[in-house]
């Protein structure tokens, strides 16, 4: 299993990459990136790690609900160049241990220089951290600063670095060796293709193969690893984005599941079965800014939550409403859940469907497939009107109305103080009306998209190779019936892949509410386009630019009344009530031109945005990007390298490895 495979460590791209002008475009990335660390820090890298980002095909939004995913790593990528760092009169040997010099090559990230700090854990702040991370990884004596609440390019650096430092330095005659770093990359960052997972990976990589601590590390290890990393950010991950950077392989996705514990399975993507006609993955970023500093964090089962106003009204809420809807649900049907699922934990629509299938686990893709279909007819006990009617009350029978607090609480069978203790004590939310129904009808029929798209996969191809791990055996599933796999063609193969996209997406925008009106844009001119299917990927939180007007009307609005209140001032002379006032004046200006996203905020009518990813055919991949920038509004005007970040072909790629450069 390629979990159990050791980490590549490669010293020709040919062997990574066996298409000739593949090779040949990533060498010269390569090589531009190695040239560059030499005239920055006078000697050749030692390594290049290299981590791919990862688009999620289908299965959106139900990873805390512990149901599986679908991923693949992408052929865009973060380079990271490193190497020891070696004493010279313009870079003296630092005094401290494992000191590292970290540049960019994009000019507007800041170079960095961090040194590990050696420090006494008390026994009480061991077990705080011992909550945080997993058993086997305990932070005892090295430290390293990272702001969560402001996070900078870095800070992924040093979350990699932090995992090599407490899992391979742990004796006091070891220390790690100081370092020099250049990181470079082409994943658009804020744009949901797991930008951060990739630099967290990537970083190490990097780590690990300076201090020469990567013999023996194993795939599935690094995986874990890197799960833990990057904690350090901030972002509690269920491991779909490091699975998909560390163990894809190309023309293939991953069918990544969860409960009862992380798993996943390689899936040979179908092939055409004439040349020209097969299909690549287009991702284009809707540009709807996303940033990690404002994004609220994914979950794996409950972790930690962002406290800002945005995540109240659409993350956190969403998890609340989940969660919820997870707990009425199992009381509507009498389902007795196992025992983890206890009033601390409360359980998730994983856990319910798995009570209700009435089979241990591990359950079958097939039994899981079959009991979605099930239990998507029962649902309708969550309804508004429902719920209403066992209280007595007569409602609306629209199941967009939603339940209010009140509503929802008694539906729970719990009392007010347990109820808020289990599912708002943790998190902050802001709702007048809450969306049982449709959220769990998006979870439960979205799963099931994962199932049938995983099937139709393993109909057009001869295997499936089981990759980490695991207690759950999901190659036992029933192929899809005669009708709909022997006779199918290629072309009739992608169409059904892109059906189930587009479901995907129309379920996001209609009934789990995750995408925004950029997004809806995009995917419908992507269809009208030529695309099989388009849909949203990544779970990231937007930000929606104020306009102009706008926001020179709330300072404006500033301005006025200071200089209305000040008139009335007497005691004031004029002048400093005109250089205040100016100071206002000029700050409504000078905010836009110094800082944009200070006029960024999350509103309601804004919605979730970063990426699109379409199914497209390989012979109208120009035609089609051509057409997406001439109609999509965000796209007009850009060129060469501009349109390229924001619009690009990708296939199913290789996963993360390391680089050694010879002499």
């Amino acid at each position: 299993m390629a979990a159990d495979l050791p980490v590549p460590v490669y010293t020709s791209l040919s062997d990574v990459y066996p298409d000739l002008l593949l090779a040949a475009k990533h060498g010269a990335r390569f090589n531009d990136l190695a040239s560059e660390f030499e005239s920055r820090f006078g000697s050749q890298p030692a390594y290049i790690a290299r981590a791919p980002g990862r688009v999620n095909l289908i299965g959106e939004h139900i990873d805390y609900a512990l149901f599986g995913v679908f991923p693949a790593a992408i052929e865009q990528d973060i380079l990271i160049a490193c190497g020891p760092r070696s004493s010279s009169p313009t870079t003296p040997e630092p005094s401290s241990p494992g000191t590292v010099t970290a540049q960019n090559t994009f000019p507007k990230y800041t170079p960095q220089t961090f040194t590990p700090m050696l420090r006494v854990v008390s026994q009480a702040q061991d077990q705080a951290q011992d909550e945080m991370l997993d058993k086997d990884v305990r932070v005892q004596d090295w430290h390293l600063d990272i702001d969560k609440s402001q996070l900078r390019w870095e800070s992924y650096v040093k979350a990699g670095y932090y995992g090599v430092l407490n899992r391979f330095f742990t004796s006091s005659d070891e220390y790690p060796v100081p370092v020099n770093i250049l990181v470079s990359g082409n994943v658009p960052a804020g744009s949901g293709l797991s930008s951060s997972a990739a630099m967290v990976v990537a970083s190490t990589l990097a780590f690990l193969a300076v201090n020469h601590k990567l013999d023996g590390v194993k795939k599935g290890a690094l995986v874990q690893m890197a799960v833990e990393n990057e904690k350090r950010v901030g972002v509690n991950s269920g491991g779909m984005d490091q699975a998909a950077s560390i163990l894809s392989t190309p023309n293939s996705a991953l069918y990544i599941t969860f409960y009862p514990s992380l798993s996943a399975e390689l899936v040979s993507l179908p092939q055409a079965t004439k040349a020209g006609e097969g299909v690549v993955l287009v991702c284009a970023n809707s540009l709807v800014v996303s940033d990690k500093v404002v994004e609220v964090t994914r979950l794996s089962r409950r972790t930690d939550f962002a406290h800002f106003p945005g995540a109240k009204t659409r993350y956190n809420l969403r998890v609340v409403e989940t969660l919820v809807a997870a707990r009425v649900l199992s009381r509507k049907l009498n389902l007795t859940l196992p025992p983890s699922s206890t009033s601390n934990k409360p359980p998730t629509l994983r856990e319910v469907l798995s009570a209700y299938i009435g089979r241990p686990e591990p359950i079958a893709a097939d039994a899981l497939k079959e009991g979605l279909e099930r239990i998507l007819a029962e649902i309708h006990v969550l309804k508004a009107s429902a719920l209403r009617g066992e209280i007595g009350i007569v409602g609306n029978e629209d199941e967009d109305e939603g339940v209010t607090m009140e509503e929802m609480i008694s539906a729970s069978g719990l009392g007010e103080d347990e109820f808020k203790r289990i599912y708002l004590s943790w998190v902050d939310v802001e709702a007048t009306r809450f969306q049982l129904y449709k959220r769990t009808k998006h979870i439960l029929t979205e799963a099931l998209r994962v199932l049938q798209f995983r099937e139709l996969c393993l109909a057009s191809t001869t295997h499936s190779i089981s990759i980490l791990p695991t207690t759950t055996s999901t190659s036992s599933s029933s192929p899809p019936s005669s009708s709909t796999s022997s006779s199918s063609t290629s072309t009739e193969a992608f169409k059904a892949l892109g059906a189930l996209m587009n479901a995907s997406h129309d379920s996001c925008s209609r009934l789990y509410e995750c995408s925004c009106p950029e997004l809806d844009e995009l995917t419908q001119i992507a269809r009208e386009s030529g695309a099989y299917g388009s849909r949203l990927t990544g779970k990231v939180h937007c930000l929606s630019r104020v306009s102009f007007s706008m926001s020179r009307f709330l300072l404006f609005s500033i301005f006025f009344v200071f200089l209305s209140l000040c008139m009335h001032l007497t005691e004031l002379t004029s002048k400093p009530i005109l250089l205040i006032s100016s100071l206002l004046f000029q700050l409504s200006t000078f905010t836009i031109k110094s800082n944009p996203l200070a006029l960024y905020q999350l509103s309601p009518g804004a919605g979730w945005g970063g990426c699109s990813v379409s199914l497209v055919p390989e012979s109208q991949v120009d035609t089609f990007i051509a057409k997406v920038r001439s109609r999509y509004p965000k796209f007009r005007g850009l060129e060469g390298d501009a349109l390229n970040e924001v619009i690009f072909a990708t296939k199913p790629g290789v996963g993360a490895f390391v680089f050694e450069l010879t002499d």
